[in-house]
């Protein structure tokens, strides 16, 4: 809560059960035997900022995010310690992207969605 941008980059492997979770560049925590081997299928939701206690339900305001959300993307890959800086940095997307703030189709509560270039501007 100290008003400023961060970027927020969770890595997972499914293949290796790890995962990996960096901060503004920085690797923070990661671990192991974490949904090894499973799938992701196509054709469902995601869901942004709320934290649900059912699939696709159970929303309770007291667990939702409050503040803004100036990007965000998911690929079909994990990606490098490498790629991930560049991101953070805006240096560019690798390839890979399969969803972002792009194919958002539905809003509900009290989010508002807006254009605007401040990416660019992030510091």
């Amino acid at each position: 809560m100290d008003a400023r941008w961060h970027h927020l980059c969770v890595v997972w492997s499914s293949i290796q059960g790890r995962f990996w979770h960096y901060v503004d560049r920085r690797l923070t925590s990661s671990g192991s035997h974490f949904r090894k081997g499973w799938e992701i299928h196509g054709g469902g939701s995601v869901v942004l900022g709320q934290e649900q206690d059912v699939v696709g339900g159970g929303f309770d305001s007291a667990e939702g995010f409050a503040g803004q959300i100036a990007g965000f993307r998911m690929w079909n890959r994990v990606l490098s310690t490498s790629e991930v800086e560049g991101v953070a940095e805006g240096r560019g997307l690798p390839r890979g992207v399969v969803l972002g703030m792009e194919d958002i189709k539905e809003v509900h509560g009290e989010v508002q969605q807006v254009a605007c270039e401040c990416l660019e501007h992030c510091v």
